[in-house]
């Protein structure tokens, strides 16, 4: 599964959330990785909605990638357990704080529909890597 989150897409189409850089005009957001501990709702609107975070980052250069479609740079995230394994990957709108950081886009699955199980390595690093085609990370419309 791949998906915005439902009440994110109220907040897009409210002109709440602006999908790219803080220096812009837009706004920051974070890229988390999770274990498989956190089940998605469609109800979940906030970072604290979230279970098993393994680690987060900034995402680098939220961009609009033409046809409603997002984009940014790969992000990495250090300072992960070795050998955790990550099962699902979000995107959050970095608001202050994890009760009103908004939850934006889950992915569960790779493009291809295979489940993500990466195990974290030895550096406790991982960088996810966003398709560099029209797939992007997500799009707004139908």
């Amino acid at each position: 599964m791949q998906t915005v989150y439902p009440l994110a897409r109220d907040k897009f189409l409210g002109g709440e959330i602006a999908w790219k850089p803080a220096i812009d005009g837009g706004d920051d957001f974070f890229a988390i990785a999770l274990d498989s501990t956190y089940t998605y709702s469609e109800l979940h609107e906030f970072r604290d909605d979230l279970t098993g975070v393994l680690g987060m980052v900034a995402l680098p250069s939220p961009t609009r990638a033409g046809n409603g479609w997002a984009d940014a740079s790969d992000p990495t995230i250090t300072g992960m357990t070795p050998g955790g394994v990550v099962r699902a990957f979000v995107i959050a709108r970095d608001v202050g704080s994890a009760a009103t950081d908004d939850l934006i886009w889950i992915a569960t699955t790779h493009a291809d529909t295979t489940p993500i199980s990466r195990v974290v390595d030895g550096s406790g690093s991982m960088t996810f890597s966003f398709a560099n085609s029209p797939g992007r990370i997500f799009q707004l419309g139908s």
